[in-house]
Parts: C-alpha cells; structure tokens; sequence
C-alpha cells in the first residue's frame, strides 16, 4: 500500500511509510500524520497529486445501477471510461458530496432518483434561504428592508412582542433576543411608528373584536319624562351611569349590559377573558365588542336602555329601594359645565345637598376620606400630555 492515494477526513495524502498498526501519511502541504488503517480510505494504488477539478460526470449512466453497491474502481470506469488516479479521486468527491452516492463500508451505493431530487430540493431551499438571509443582513445594515425581507421582519416582531423567544436574524447580526433590542430594530427600519404600543401584545391582551350584538326583549319602564344626567371626562362618549331626581326619590341608571350579555354567552365569556376596559394612553382596549357602546352607552340614542335603581335618601339611608329596566332620556355633561350649573339647576342643587348631607352622616359614623392624587394621561399629535386631575364639586 506504499505510495498508494488515500482519503483522509477529505483530504487526499499518500501513504509514506508503514509501522505494525499505523500507516504515516503525507499530504499535499508536506505535512504528516499517523493513523489506523480504519481512519482512512484507499482511493487508487499509484499516487499522484490530484485536486478537485474534475469534468462533468454523466450521471444518469449509473440509472441501472439504482439502489445497489458498487466498488469505487467500478463507478470510476462507468463515469470517467478509465481508473486513475486522478478519476478515482473526482469519484471520492462526488460521493463524498452525497447528493447521488453514499459510502456503504468499502463500497458505495448508488441513490435512486427519487432520493437525489429530495436532497437537491433540499439543498435548493437551503441556498436560498441563505441568499434571502445575507439579503436581509444587507438591507438591515443599511437601515432598510423590501418584501424578500418580510418573513424575517415577521420573526423579529414576534421577539419584540414577547410571542418568540429567539428569531434567526437577531442572532446572526448579533442583535439581542429581547422585546427591547428588537423593539428599537424594528423602530430603526421603520417597520414600527414611533408611536406604536407594543405592550398590549407583550402582555398577551388581543385588539378588540366585533362580534354580533342585539338587545333581549325586555319589559321596561318609561323614566324618560325625568331629566337624566351623565356627568363625564370632556372627552368620553361611553358613559355607563347616569342619575335623575323625581320628587324625592333619586334613581341612579346603570347601562343595561345584562340584556345583551347573557350569563355563559359567548359576549359574556369574552368579557370574562378581558375582565375590563384597558385604558392606555394612546388607545382604549375594550371588556366588550364596541358595537354593544352603540346599543348601551347612555345617551348616544334619544333613548337608552337602563338598569336603574331607584330609593328616598334620608340623609343616614337609603329607603323605598327599588331596581328595574328603565328607558331614559340622557343628557351627557362634563365635569366642568356641571360645575357652572351645579347651583341654577335644580336637580343638580338637589343632589348636591343630599350629598353633603349623607357625607356629614358618613363622617360622624368614622368614615375616612383619602385625597389622592390623580393624573390625565393623554397622547396627542405625538406627544404625551400629563395634567393633575382637577378636583371639583361634580367630581365629588
């Protein structure tokens, strides 16, 4: 075996020399080593530096030979029409390569067609994917990305929303996998406005969702001869309570939500889920589709659907209690202009007094006021305002 061509971890060498259990190869860069007889692989018994440049094998003149082994002599003289040194080696590369052979032992097996389109198909897909990522990695160094860019624009935004843990392009232009790196990537390629909220989809909360509504037949009582206030932020326009003063009696209107959720209803599980409103600064998420604000939100209608409950406030409690389905004629009021009619009206005086008094009563029996501090948080035109919350006789 002395000067014969050998393999060696896909190097070629030539066996040098030769002791009891190893043989020393030398190879192309005039280096050495010595190794088993198992380490290696025998090529051609005359060696001659060889390289990979080898002409175009036709393949396809193996096709009788699907599936079964031949030595590395006999696929050699099929393919090159001759068994050199130089063609033996070129057969090594190619079944190194393993697209249409594989080594069984000493010989090698010839792949059926099926299986060489599968591993190509495979490899074909791996090109690609390689090219659409080196592309990507392009765009992004330049602070830019296109539609070839969108699958993997797409992972990086479910890093920065918290719903992955890792995407494959942070990790190779050795930006971290977190929701903050991604989140500030992603502001650099524009692909978030500056002023979106990630954190609603960080948490887990889903944007809101229409679903079908309708309000239940139900037997009412006409309360719309009363003047019914909804007194509110400036800027609402789903007011859920309202109040009215008839003689004596005060009734306080609640918006009648229970005659469109019915208790185990898809509405009412869907509420169940998101459990309340979500004020944000830049958006509302919503307990209950919006749709239903349209039906039950006080005074969006001439009339409103209400729950009310009406009782006589004597000053120390509540008497004459009753509770039943209304319909309302609602004027909506801001806390302000509430303020500047609080003392001309005489249903707002009225409730006023009657306040003060239960107050009083209240205070006498070790009831504790807290005045905390409270904040408007607003987003406008891009900017965050942030104002003390007045405190005022409507507020109160």
């Amino acid at each position: 075996m002395i000067n014969s061509l050998v393999a060696y971890k896909g190097k070629a060498a030539r066996i040098a020399g030769q002791n009891t259990h190893k043989f020393e190869l030398e190879f192309a860069d005039g280096s050495t080593r010595k190794v088993r007889e198992k380490d290696f692989r025998f090529i051609h018994p005359e060696f001659t530096n060889v390289n990979d440049s080898c002409a175009q094998a036709d393949i396809a003149i193996l096709d009788d030979f699907q599936e079964e082994t031949l030595t590395l002599q006999e696929i050699t003289e099929w393919l090159f029409d001759e068994y050199t040194a130089q063609s033996a080696w070129c057969t090594c590369v190619l079944v190194e390569d393993g697209l249409y052979f594989y080594w069984q032992k000493d010989k090698i097996y010839v792949r059926p067609t099926e299986q060489v389109a599968s591993i190509q198909a495979k490899r074909d897909a791996e090109a690609l994917e390689a090219q659409t990522l080196a592309h990507c990695v392009d765009n992004i160094a330049n602070n830019v990305f296109d539609k070839q860019d969108l699958a993997y624009i797409q992972d990086i935004e479910k890093v920065a929303l918290n719903q992955s843990k890792h995407a494959k392009i942070l990790t190779h232009i050795g930006v971290e996998n977190t929701p903050e790196a991604a989140y500030k990537l992603l502001l650099r390629l524009k692909s978030f406005e500056q002023t979106f909220n990630p954190y609603p989809a960080r948490h887990g909360i889903p944007n809101d969702v229409d679903i079908d509504t309708e309000m239940a037949e139900v037997e009412r009582i006409d309360l719309t001869h009363l003047n019914s206030y909804a007194i509110d932020n400036a800027d609402s326009n789903d007011a859920d309570d309202a109040f009215s003063v008839d003689g004596d009696k005060i009734w306080i209107h609640i918006a009648d939500v229970s005659s469109i959720v019915a208790p185990g209803s898809e509405l009412d599980l869907y509420a169940q889920e998101r459990a309340s409103n979500l004020y944000l600064p830049d958006q509302i998420l919503h307990m209950l589709p919006t749709s239903i604000t349209q039906l039950c939100a006080l005074g969006l209608s001439e009339t409103s659907p209400a729950l009310s409950i009406g009782f006589v406030l004597s000053g120390k409690e509540m008497q004459d209690i009753e509770v039943v389905h209304s319909t309302i004629k609602v004027t909506n009021i801001s806390y302000d202009d509430a303020d500047k009619i609080l003392e001309s009206n005489e249903d707002l005086a009225k409730i006023q007094t009657l306040v003060a008094l239960h107050r009083q009563y209240r205070a006498s029996n070790g009831s504790m006021s807290l005045n905390l501090p409270r904040v408007d948080v607003r987003f406008k035109e891009g900017q965050i305002e942030i104002s003390d919350q007045a405190s005022s006789p409507s507020r109160e």
